[in-house]
């Protein structure tokens, strides 16, 4: 699980993606990609996957903070807050994984009131459970651009049908 995050964090910052795109398109691409260092990070669930995710993260430099069912201290986070403190935190990070197990009071918490709450240069990493996002929101919210994308590993519905709209926004799959 901390692999595939990293895979895509770095994906992001590196913009392998539109590097791709360029290749195909034969077209020179000149960009200088970022680095980690001294992004923000949010692990929404800082049980034992988000430690070892966290602990993974630790040496690209990255500033950790967490969400958890009650606010502690908790290394190496800088802040770990409760649920309650999800829409400030998601303002303020670069990076939102999600790592919520499926339970009642996990359901549709990333939602457009949330979604709203993202800095426009975030990007939500959905590696949790499906339950957890509200899909037609976080469509909507790619489309007004108030994140800059989304990596979809779990859905609502598995296998994700050919005319989800996940396929055709800004979400890698």
């Amino acid at each position: 699980m901390a692999e595939y995050v990293l895979t895509y964090m770095l994906g992001h910052e590196r913009e392998v993606l539109a590097r791709l795109v360029s290749q195909v398109e034969r077209k020179w691409d000149s960009r200088h990609g970022q680095s980690l260092a001294g992004r923000k990070v949010l692990i929404v669930g800082t049980g034992d996957i988000g430690q070892t995710v966290a602990q993974f993260l630790v040496p690209f430099g990255v500033e950790l903070y967490g969400i958890a069912s009650e606010a502690r201290k908790q290394a190496p986070f800088v802040e770990v807050g409760a649920m309650a403190d999800l829409p400030r935190l998601v303002g303020e990070v670069d990076y939102v994984i999600n790592l919520l197990p499926n339970t009642p009071n996990t359901h549709d918490i990333y939602n457009a009131a949330l979604f709203k709450q993202f800095k426009p240069t975030g990007l939500f990493i959905n590696v949790g459970r499906g339950v957890a996002v509200v899909d037609a929101d976080l469509v909507e919210a790619l489309k007004e651009g108030h994140l800059a994308g989304a990596v979809i590993d779990v859905c609502r519905q598995e296998p994700l049908p050919q005319r989800h709209p996940f396929w055709t926004a800004w979400a890698c799959c």
